[in-house]
């Protein structure tokens, strides 16, 4: 049983413990966030804390014994929530309980989630928790506190009619019906008398007092605002209460003296008393009390809550309290007396009870006990500005019982002057700083504010005798726009003078001795220029003495212009002295409200009351009211004295005001000063001379002014404005430079009298720094921004300065607000002057980074150095701005942090000696959890809505990480534990962050690529909404995907999300491209960038995909070869199986292949290709600011400068004089002096009148007609007046997101700023303001039309990307088409877009037009276009000529050549090229041309030989005709093209294509006659150093050597000196090794271009010998080849050696270091060289000479070369044993790549087909043996090593190639071309034999002997007796045929000349011989039977065997 018993036990002391539901909370800061950022989570939310809002402190309840054996279990339930009890917390929550009287549960609910963030621990200490978890404690009971007072604020707040306000107002009303009123008397009862804990430490009872005597404050807080909006009435019994209350308080019955223990809780206790005394005045309700009295409504039938019989019982209260000695009695006496008094006037009525009380009494009582001086020290204490919340309501309540006053004792007509004080310094006080009382106040019907507005109307009418009183009262009058308007509107207005007169002078006009009359006219006293006219009346106000009254005249005068005047007094007495300051300080009060005030002032002298006072003798005529000069007076006189800093401070800042507004007026006044011009100046360090005045005023301001630095602030001020309008002087420099120094040096020793000043005055400087060097129209001084630059750079003193305002945490400004000693007004400073220092930082950092001061500060700077590596304490520069990203209090700093961070980022990359890692500042991991959230807060959707700019600035900020600090990336992006590796994305993300809303637990799952992937899911839905935000996003995406190793790893996991490539690309389903109308082109632009986004990552996919592919393959091949031989390699690797296995697993191809199946990509291709750049807009821009400056020119001219920046009118005067100068100007100059206009000035500004309305009516569409004004218009245009007013471009990185929108082009905001339009509001030339509104908005549609035009380019441009990398592989040169089965991009898809394209250029062309464009957009989105193009022409051609029916595209290249030749002429008719742009659009062109033309070429050659339907036939030339006229139209602009260098060499080749094959010699000749520069363009070889033009010249003139006239072109042009000259440079290039030749078939250097030029100079001699006749023409033709062929005699004998012989003297094999190597360039050199040695031979007039030359050792080289081609064939040949060595042919250009890996088309095994077919082999030959198919291009192939022994070389495998068909063929050709050069020199000689009848055997030429002609005639029997056996029942193929007919021609030639050596020898066939050559020729008679193109040549075999074998006829 007892163990039964204990399991029980054990079992219920396990089970989990329920407890009472009301002891959870939810936490109450972030309830009071949610109250201060409203989001749709707060009315939940209230309803769940309804019971907490009303039970208010009960909600904390005592501790107990169910709780405390609750957390002896291990969980514990409360409702909803279960907890679990953790051991270690126990004893420490108990212990913490009975401390500080709370329930030990709630204490485990607070402890654990105080303690939620930090690590686990095995035990918690109690000292160590103690502090920590009280604060908790207190934060959690006062925002509870201040969140009930925020319901009653959110309720007021809250626009009436909303949901929001219903709910809102629903839980109002139900705290007010539950007895929120009652709860809160009870719970301020119970803290009045609370005790503390006897278990509480005396180290803790100070920190309790302070924060229980806080708590009373909010509790009264929330009483007061009760009864103040009003929710509730104070009814009598609760006044009773508050009475009593106030008793208890006061006279120390409370614990409020107890509490006073600290200083802060002296202050606190304090805060009570006046708090209850504000309540209680506040209970009296006298504003409803006020209405009575106005109203006339008697007290009984009033609505007050009080009634007669409840007013003694109140009565008996306050006579208990007046017993109290204390000072706070006072107030309540004096407001209890004023009560009664107002009281008693509503009970005058016979029918009403007389109140009994005597107020009187009270009142003497309330003077005596000091209640005014109360009521004054309670406003003027820094107690009262901590109750910021409610020192409205708190003021009003004083304002209510002063007008009391005020009307109850009728004071505004008495006018006692201890009392007019009084209730002066309360007003002053009251009004003070309230914009809201202010406003009140002036509002005439407010009946409140009637009794303080008489009194203010007795003091104008004692104005100017009593001036000081009426200025003070209006100066706290004047908080607002609309106060200090009607505050100068009351000083305006006209008013009558009262002043000191003696007697004589006017005479009494009555008995009375009341009213008097001026016989003379009288001054007004201290108002010089002020007359009181002689007859004027005046009314006696009272007598000084006998001779002094004080009359009010009837004159009236306006009461501004007497105040302006009374300043030039002589201020030496002390209440003149205060007059004057107190006017200078309402003035600056109203300009610093109200800036349109301040025109008013400068234009007094020209208001109608001045010129009215002028005209009624009110003013002397004299007496000029220039406002700006009397300012400038009262400065030089202060400067002088000892008491002058207050208003040379005062009048700086009203000078600056005015600068605003008239710079150039008061620039010239200010600067003549003796405050910056002296007659003795002193010179600083620098030796600069500074005005002695200026430095001694700054140096002394603290000691004169108490500290409170006004001058230097002013001063300060004035210098911002200054630099901000354009004044560019050299002492302005000095002087800002000076004091920037100065401030930051010294300012750390200075005393202050207020805590803010320090961070006001460290603010401004930061501030003007700024705008000396970051001005966005360049207004600054360069010299000035260059000295300051490099002091912000490089002065360790600024520096450390800097790192002292910055580095600091956000969570020590956080406690700054919890902190009792820093007021609000110094933490709003300080966080000022933070952002100031940032942005200044942030800015300088940019811009010696990206912007102009790059080039003046190149390398790292001191500054970046400091930023980056600071260990200042308390943190490091970088964790500071870190830690400043979370501080949401503070968005603009959040802002600026980022922006730093950003520009640190590159900083940190470029450090020369070792990059900086920022992430390495980030170490421990609360760090890194930290910024996670703050990241993933700034990046939710609910701050891209809320901050936009802030979210894109943490964009920026992530984006730059991703370029140059990807490890930061990750941490800003993960939390820890989260790393990249162990992150798991989840698949279903619904929802973004809620910035309000966010809990710990929740946000420590998420992470910063969470974030980003929400809005990938909603991108559609963003698109159409808000394309900015996802804009953002995906180009954030963009660079990511564009980073380094880290962001791709991070981004794998978002592309790995199975709907990835979906959501991204449903983006591009948008197509923007038609009836965008102005409004919506901005987001369209943003539709745009996203599509451009999207497709560069699609483009860095397929890219990154591709490398991937090319990279595995690398390392399999390294991996095979490092365990295999090369004898048994083979990779096992299949390319294009590997290549789909890529794709296969990419989305960005399967995308592709979507969208062209679905017949998108010609969509996409519309929507970016169809150009919507709105040219005429931008014109229209252009040509309105044009016009608008020449309205400036105007306002300049009649003196109008009003608000514009000192730089501004220096621009407009150096336009104005460009304008003067012109002829056209000169001419209406001098038309408008006949018509009697004789002033200059006036002349210009009637002229520029007229000019102006001449341009603005064009732009209405009204012509300016011919003449004078339509030069000067023309000028204009050309002159570019708008980039007047154009911006500089915005320093920032190219690779953040665009700033698209309505500064792109034109900065309007700037220039709004320049324009000062706020000053025009009054101007009388009203169109002058709209037509700069109408400009402005003009310039920000050409900015959202240009950003809109931009982004299309943009994407267009990533189209154009993503296709090239898809068309195209560039590992290997070749299409995707290669190593894919299947085409991403279908043919028809390319006609389809190619035929688009030249629509879509052809618009372009035309909208770009004659006239250019404004902004140069035209020509870039042009070359796009043409670059596109190009691309799909380029990939269109590759797959014409891979197949057959290729003709079948001539109609779509004939359209391409249509739209390329127009468009050409159009472009090359705006010449000169007004655009860098054209030229490459022209060379884009040209190439789409050229491909074009190619291919139609190409094609035509197999076009005669294919077999076409009669319609093809009929289409196809119909497409080749109407080629060929558009080319012969175009072909005059060619000819003009080729004088470009840029393009030059394109339109060379094009000529040449249509030369060959479109053009007819007689169609082209005289074309080219007229226009062509033949001389100019062969030059080009002579100084072609690089080799680029020459072989588009050398192949040009060959077509025109071709034809006769053509070469005597040629030769007319010097083609032979140039041609000398360039084969000189080639001889250069080509290195003859001594002793060792070169030939065609022993190559020992590689053979390159400068071969293949040479050869082809002699093709063109070649030709040229060939076409020219015997004429003289043609006879300097062939000298000057005869001649350049004997200067390359040398080079020519090399073309046709031999190699050495193989074999010894005795046949046996001789080694060689080398094998012999060949090349088809070296091949075909051979064949130019014999071709031209056998055109200069044959022609009668070059062979006797040639002849000479051609000597027996080039007869030599030749019958040797002839003889190794012969034997070498026969060597390899596989009837005997492998002798000879290996011959290896070297491939060098790419089509001989591209011949290489495709199959023979001949095939042939014998003769030279097989040793060429030898002559390469590749490494893998297990597929060469298995596969007769092409070897794969990318596998490397290698010459066979010549030491493997011959056993080997004969298991070489034979595979015959298109390359191995070329070798052969050339050597062929040679063997041809060396025979008829044989067979004619033996046709010669005998020739001659036969004309002189003997046989010359010494003079008879060399002949090769019979065996060498044996051998080739076996070569020939052998190919064509192969090729045709093979064929016998298949018709042969041309390439065939062509190849018998060689082979053929061949063996006749042979045949021949063995003939002829035969018969001149002697010598008798051989009878083996005989036998070989029957047998062969028989088989060969066999084989060619039946081929009918063979039946001609073996006609003329037979004839010449008949011959030479007569035995075989």
């Amino acid at each position: 049983m007892a163990s039964v018993a204990a399991a029980i036990e054990q079992a219920e002391a396990e089970a989990p413990k329920r407890v009472d539901e009301s002891l959870w909370w939810d936490s109450f800061p972030s309830l009071l966030s949610l109250l201060q950022r409203p989001s749709p989570a707060l009315l939940e939310r209230l309803r769940k804390q309804h019971g907490c809002l009303l039970n208010l402190l009960s909600t904390f309840k005592l501790p107990n014994s169910n709780s405390r054996t609750a957390i002896n279990c291990p969980r514990v339930i409360i409702g909803d929530h279960n907890i679990e009890i953790k051991p270690e917390l126990k004893n420490v929550v108990v212990q913490l309980s009975s401390c500080l009287a709370l329930d030990e549960v709630q204490m485990y609910i607070l402890v654990s989630r105080s303690l939620e963030l930090e690590a686990p621990c095995v035990t918690y200490e109690f000292e160590s928790l103690f502090k920590r978890i009280a604060m908790q404690y207190f934060l959690e009971r006062q925002c509870l506190l201040k969140c009930s007072h925020q319901v009653l604020v959110h309720r007021l707040s809250v626009e009436s009619g909303s949901p929001e306000h219903d709910a809102i107002t629903k839980e109002v009303n139900e705290l007010l019906n539950s007895g929120l009123e009652d709860k809160l008397l009870a719970v301020l009862k119970e803290l009045l008398s609370s005790e503390k804990q006897s278990s509480l430490d005396l180290q803790y009872v100070d920190m309790w007092a302070e924060e229980t005597l806080i708590e009373e404050n909010l509790i009264l807080d929330i009483l007061f605002l009760l009864y103040y909006e009003p929710f509730c009435i104070c009814t009598v019994d609760r006044f009773k209460k508050l009475l009593s209350m106030f008793k208890e308080i006061i006279t120390g019955c409370s614990n409020i003296g107890k509490l006073a223990v600290t200083q802060v809780a002296q202050k606190y206790a304090q805060v009570v008393k006046y708090q209850v005394i504000l309540i209680v005045i506040e209970a009296l309700n006298f504003e409803n009390l006020l209405h009575m009295v106005y109203e006339g409504v008697p007290f009984s039938q009033g609505s007050h809550a009080f009634s007669l019989g409840d007013l003694q019982e109140i009565d008996d209260l306050i006579s208990d309290i007046i017993s109290s000695e204390a000072p706070e009695v006072g107030p309540i006496m004096f407001a209890w007396a004023i009560f009664i008094c107002l009281v008693s006037m509503l009970t005058k009525t016979e029918n009403q009870t007389r109140v009994e009380i005597d107020h009187s009494a009270y009142i003497r009582q309330a003077y005596e006990r000091g209640a005014p001086n109360t009521i004054l020290l309670m406003l003027q204490s820094e107690i009262f500005e901590d109750l910021n919340d409610q020192v409205v309501g708190y003021k009003s309540v004083l304002k209510t019982l002063i007008s009391a006053f005020i009307a109850a004792y009728d004071i505004a007509n008495q006018m006692d002057d201890n009392i007019v004080k009084f209730l002066l310094d309360l007003l002053c006080e009251i009004f003070s700083g309230q914009e809201s009382l202010c406003l009140e106040f002036w509002d005439r019907e407010s009946v409140i504010d009637g009794p303080i507005r008489s009194l203010l109307f007795t003091f104008r009418d004692n104005f100017p005798y009593q001036t000081l009183p009426m200025i003070r009262m209006l100066s706290s009058l004047c908080e607002g726009t609309w106060p200090a308007e009607c505050v100068f509107d009351f000083l305006y207005r006209l008013s009558k003078i009262t002043c000191l007169f003696q007697r004589r002078g006017f005479s009494y006009v009555n008995n009375d001795l009341q009213t008097v009359q001026a016989h003379i006219s009288l001054q007004v006293p201290g108002a010089s220029g002020l007359v009181i006219p002689a007859g004027t009346f005046g009314c006696v106000m009272k007598t000084v003495d006998e001779d002094v009254i004080l009359v009010r005249w009837e004159s009236i005068h306006p009461g501004i212009l007497v105040v302006l005047l009374r300043m030039m007094r002589d201020f030496s007495c002390y209440q003149e002295y205060e007059e004057l300051v107190g006017s200078l300080g309402l003035l600056n009060q109203m300009l610093m409200f109200n800036k349109a005030l301040t025109l008013k002032l400068l234009e007094l002298d020209s208001s109608v009351v001045v010129q009215t006072a002028r005209c009624y003798g009110y003013m002397e005529r004299t007496v000029e009211v220039d406002t700006v000069k009397i300012f400038c007076s009262l400065i030089n006189n202060a400067v002088c004295l000892s008491n002058g800093f207050k208003v040379v401070a005062l009048c700086t800042g009203i000078l600056c005001k005015f600068f605003d507004c008239f710079p150039i007026q008061v620039a010239s006044q200010i600067f003549s000063t003796l405050l910056f011009q002296s007659h003795t100046d002193i010179s600083n360090s620098d030796g600069w001379l500074l005005p002695e005045a200026f430095t001694k005023l700054l140096s002394l301001d603290g000691d004169h002014s108490g500290g409170s630095y006004v001058f230097t602030i002013s001063i300060l001020d004035l210098f911002k404005t200054i630099i901000t309008k354009g004044m560019q002087i050299d002492s302005v420099v000095i002087l800002v430079v000076y004091i920037v120094r100065y401030i930051l040096v010294n300012h750390g020793s200075w005393k202050y009298k207020f805590k803010h000043e320090p961070w006001e005055i460290l603010s401004k400087v930061f501030s003007l720094m700024h705008v000396c060097i970051g001005s966005t129209l360049n207004k600054h001084p360069i010299e000035l921004k260059h000295t300051l630059m490099e002091i912000l750079l490089f002065d360790t003193t600024i520096h450390n300065i800097i790192l002292h305002v910055l580095c600091v945490r956000a969570e020590f400004l956080e406690e700054l607000y919890t902190s009792h000693f820093v007021s609000p007004k110094e933490i709003e400073w300080r966080q000022q002057a933070m952002y100031s220092a940032l942005d200044l930082v942030g800015f300088a950092v940019i811009d010696v980074t990206f912007g102009d001061s790059s080039k003046d500060f190149p390398g790292p700077s001191a500054l970046e150095q400091t930023l980056l590596h600071s260990t200042t304490p308390p943190v490091p520069f970088i964790i500071a701005a870190i830690s400043l990203l979370g501080f949401f209090r503070n968005p603009a700093l959040q802002l600026a942090a980022a922006k730093v961070l950003s520009s640190l980022c590159f900083v940190a990359q470029k450090t020369h000696s070792h990059a900086v890692s920022i992430a390495s500042y980030v170490s421990s991991s609360k760090q890194r959890n930290n910024l996670n959230l703050v990241i993933c807060r700034l990046l939710c959707a609910e701050n891209a809505l809320s901050n936009l700019e802030l979210f894109s600035a943490t964009l920026d900020l992530v984006t730059s990480a991703a370029l140059y600090q990807p490890t930061f990336v990750e941490i800003m992006l993960f939390p820890q534990g989260r790393t990249v590796e162990s992150s798991i994305m989840e698949n279903n993300i619904t929802t973004a962050l809620s910035a309000s809303s966010i809990k710990l637990e929740e946000t420590m799952t998420v992470n910063g690529v969470d974030v980003v992937w929400s809005y990938i899911q909603n991108c559609e839905d963003l698109m159409n909404r808000q394309p900015y935000i996802l804009s953002q996003i995906l180009h954030f995406l963009k660079i990511h995907w564009q980073g380094g190793a880290e962001c791709i790893h991070i981004l794998h996991k978002l592309h790995n999300q199975h709907m990835f490539w979906k959501y991204i690309s449903s983006s591009i389903s948008k197509f923007p491209f038609s009836n965008i109308t102005i409004d919506e082109a901005l987001s369209k632009a943003f539709q745009y960038n996203c599509q451009s986004s999207v497709l560069h990552i699609m483009a860095n996919e397929i890219f990154i995909q591709n490398h991937l592919v090319q990279a595995e393959k690398i390392l399999t091949k390294r991996a095979a070869a490092s365990s295999n031989n090369i004898n048994n390699f083979t990779t096992g690797y299949d390319n294009k199986s590997m290549m789909s296995k890529s794709t296969g697993s990419s989305g960005a191809l399967k995308v592709l292949l979507d969208w062209n199946e679905n017949s998108v990509i010609c969509r996409i291709l519309q929507s970016y290709a169809s150009c919507l750049y709105n040219k005429e807009l931008l014109l229209d821009a252009k040509a309105t600011a044009c016009a608008f400056v020449v309205a400036l020119i105007g306002k300049e001219l009649v003196g109008d400068n009003r608000g514009l920046s000192l730089s501004l009118i220096k621009k407009i005067q150096l336009a104005s004089k460009d304008l003067f100068e012109h002829p056209g100007f000169v001419e209406l100059m001098e038309q408008y002096s006949t018509r009697g206009y004789s002033s200059e000035r006036g002349l210009h500004a009637l002229i520029v009148n007229d000019l102006y309305y001449h341009l603005q009516g064009e732009l209405e569409g009204r012509q300016i007609p011919p003449g004078s004004f339509q030069k000067v218009s023309d000028y204009l245009v050309k002159l570019n007046l708008d980039s007047i007013l154009q911006s500089s471009v915005h320093v920032r990185s190219q690779d953040l997101h665009p700033l698209y929108g309505d500064d792109y082009i034109y900065d309007t905001k700037s220039l709004e700023a320049e324009l000062g339009m706020e000053w025009w509001s009054d101007s009388d030339e009203k169109g002058s303001i709209v037509a700069a509104q109408k400009m402005l908005q003009v310039l920000k549609h050409a900015n959202v039309a240009f950003s809109l035009a931009d982004s299309q380019k943009n994407a267009l441009k990533a189209w154009m990307t993503l296709l090239t990398l898809t068309i195209f592989d560039k590992n290997t040169g070749t299409d995707v088409r290669t190593v894919m089965p299947d085409a991403i991009l279908s043919e028809t898809s390319i006609e389809s877009c190619i035929k688009g394209l030249c629509d879509y250029l052809h618009t372009s062309m035309q909208l770009l037009g004659p006239v250019g464009d404004p902004t140069n957009h035209m020509p870039n989105f042009i070359i796009i276009q043409a670059q596109l193009l190009l691309i799909f022409v380029w990939w269109m051609y590759g797959c014409i000529t891979s197949r057959k029916n290729g003709m079948q595209a001539w109609p779509l290249y004939a359209r391409v050549i249509r739209t390329v030749i127009t468009n050409l002429r159009v472009l090359m008719d705006t010449k000169p090229f007004v655009h860098d742009g054209i030229e490459t659009i022209v060379r884009c062109l040209l190439a789409v041309l050229l491909i074009s033309l190619e291919l139609i070429n190409s094609q035509n050659i197999e076009h005669n030989a294919s077999r076409q339907s009669k319609s093809d036939m009929q289409n196809l030339g119909d497409a080749f005709a109407d080629v060929s006229l558009m080319s012969l139209e175009f072909l005059p602009v060619l000819c003009n093209c080729v004088e470009n260098d840029k393009f030059g060499n394109l339109s060379l080749a094009i000529t040449d294509v249509l030369l060959k094959g479109f053009l007819a010699p007689h169609a082209w000749l005289p074309v080219l006659q007229k226009h062509f520069p033949t001389k100019l363009v062969i030059c080009r070889i002579r100084h072609d150093k690089w080799q680029e033009s020459a072989p588009v010249v050398l192949n040009l003139c060959l077509s025109l050597a071709r034809v006769r006239e053509g070469a005597e072109m040629l030769q007319s042009a010097g083609f032979f000196s140039c041609l000398s000259t360039f084969s000189q440079f080639v001889r250069n290039e080509i290195s003859l090794s001594s002793g060792q030749t070169e030939g065609p078939f022993s190559l020992w250097n590689k053979w390159g271009l400068s071969d293949r030029l040479w050869g082809l100079g002699l093709v063109v001699i070649t030709a040229m010998v060939m076409s020219v006749g015997e004429n003289d023409a043609g006879v300097a033709v062939l000298c000057n080849a005869l001649t350049y062929f004997i200067s390359e005699k040398d080079y020519i004998l090399c073309a046709i050696k031999a190699p050495d012989n193989l074999t010894d003297a005795l046949g046996r094999k001789q080694t060689r270091n080398r094998m012999p190597q060949t090349s088809v360039i070296a091949l075909q050199n051979t064949e130019h060289a014999i071709t031209l040695m056998s055109q200069l031979a044959k022609n009668r007039v070059t062979r006797p000479d040639m002849m000479q030359y051609v000597d027996s050792e080039m007869r030599e080289n030749i019958i040797h070369l002839l003889s190794f081609i012969s034997k070498e064939a026969h060597l390899c040949s596989g009837d005997m044993p492998y002798k000879s060595m290996l011959l290896q042919c070297s491939h060098l250009q790419k089509e001989e790549i591209a011949a290489l890996v495709n199959p023979s088309v001949v095939n042939c095994k014998s003769g030279w087909f097989s040793v060429a077919a030898r002559g390469y082999v590749t490494k893998n030959r297990q597929s060469l043996s298995s596969q007769q198919t092409a070897p794969d291009p990318v596998k490397s192939i290698v010459p066979l090593s010549f030491t493997k022994g011959g056993a080997e070389l004969d298991a070489i495998p034979l595979f015959c190639t298109e390359y191995s068909d070329m070798i052969a063929l050339h050597v062929y050709r040679i063997t041809l071309l060396i025979l008829n050069f044989l067979c004619m020199q033996a046709q010669a000689a005998i020739k001659g034999v036969e004309e002189d009848g003997n046989v010359d055997l010494v003079h008879f030429p060399e002949l090769p002997v019979p065996e060498i002609f044996h051998g080739l005639q076996d070569q020939a029997f052998n190919i064509v007796t192969e090729l045709c056996s093979s064929r016998k029942q298949d018709p042969i193929e041309p390439q065939i045929q062509s190849v018998c007919l060689l082979l053929l021609r061949i063996m006749e030639q042979s045949l021949y000349l063995e003939l002829c050596v035969t018969r001149i020898c002697g010598i008798s066939p051989v009878s083996v011989r005989l036998d070989d050559f029957s047998k062969e020729y028989k088989s060969l008679i066999s084989d060619t039977q039946g081929k009918t193109f063979l039946e001609a040549p073996m006609k003329s075999i037979k004839r010449v065997v008949m011959l030479l074998y007569p035995s075989l006829s």
